[in-house]
């Protein structure tokens, strides 16, 4: 159970989970800076899990990180007791089964996927629709070798804690959670289902490369395109349910966070994952109407 809690502290989000096998190159990172008046805030478009030597950041994105009094995340992912706190609220109650809570066909191209991957289908049982997704997700990431304890989020974490800089959640784990359990059933199943068909025609190495090239280029167009077309393979209702539920709001409740942290420090470092950076109804793009002057900075040619 430890196993899979540690995977899942940092797999709470669907897309953008993964960092490439090599070293971010200059100038080539998701970074704006922000400025109202003295306050300073500096958005870090991140990347959840990846691999040793994606590090080090580029020299820009160190200065940005060392200049700033605060650090904010989505979520503190290194606090286990919260994560293990929250982990209810992925599981059914006693009695129910995760086949139970799907369609037949979809119920039996979920057997068909598990025992493909020589995974038990126990492992799963307990599981609600997302979680059951989040646990494949990270399964299929640990196949690449991709790891969360390289991940961006626990990076800064755990470089904030040495330094006793504080750290500043926009979100809980729970609240994280609980967001995805109040995902309609449709969804939930639609999303499990895309995730099995991914594994299935094997595209799930292919995305992970055309998301980590784009992230590493800074390719903030791209991404977002790339982003874009993962929604449009949902029906439309569950697009939109997707995109209000697990972006726009959220955005909205990172920009009252980010508020919050900047009125006690001058300078705020946010790292949250890029999708809530790019795109309409980004975090970013609040920021502007919230009076920000936003500036994209970029490293200096290698």
């Amino acid at each position: 159970m430890r196993s899979f809690v540690l995977h899942l502290r940092h797999l709470l989000y669907v897309l953008l989970l993964v960092a490439n096998a090599v070293a971010a190159q200059e100038g080539s990172s998701l970074l704006w800076e922000a400025r109202a008046g003295a306050k300073t805030v500096y958005l870090f478009g991140t990347i959840h899990v990846g691999k040793a030597d994606m590090y080090p950041l580029p020299k820009h994105v160190e200065t940005a990180f060392h200049a700033s009094t605060a650090l904010a995340l989505e979520a503190d992912i290194t606090d286990m007791q919260a994560v293990q706190a929250a982990m209810h609220l992925g599981m059914l109650p006693q009695g129910r089964t995760l086949e139970g809570e799907l369609p037949a066909e979809l119920a039996q191209q979920l057997h068909r996927t598990l025992a493909a991957s020589g995974v038990p289908a126990e492992a799963l049982r307990p599981l609600k629709p997302f979680m059951a997704m989040l646990a494949l997700v990270a399964m299929e990431y640990g196949k690449l070798g991709y790891a969360p304890q390289y991940g961006l989020d626990h990076h800064f974490a755990q470089r904030a804690k040495s330094a006793a800089t504080p750290i500043v959640a926009l979100e809980s784990i729970e609240g994280q959670l609980r967001m995805m359990d109040g995902l309609s059933k449709p969804l939930q199943q639609a999303m499990l289902k895309l995730t099995l068909d991914d594994m299935v025609n094997g595209k799930v190495a292919p995305m992970v490369a055309s998301l980590v090239s784009a992230w590493r280029r800074g390719d903030a167009r791209t991404m977002h395109e790339l982003l874009t077309s993962e929604s449009k393979r949902l029906p439309a209702p569950l697009a939109a349910e997707f995109n209000q539920k697990f972006l726009i709001g959220r955005n909205r409740q990172m920009l009252a966070g980010v508020e919050k942290a900047i009125a006690e420090a001058d300078t705020l470092f946010v790292a949250v994952g890029a999708m809530h950076l790019v795109g309409s109804g980004s975090l970013s793009e609040l920021m502007e109407k919230a009076g920000y002057s936003l500036k994209r900075l970029v490293g200096p040619t290698p």
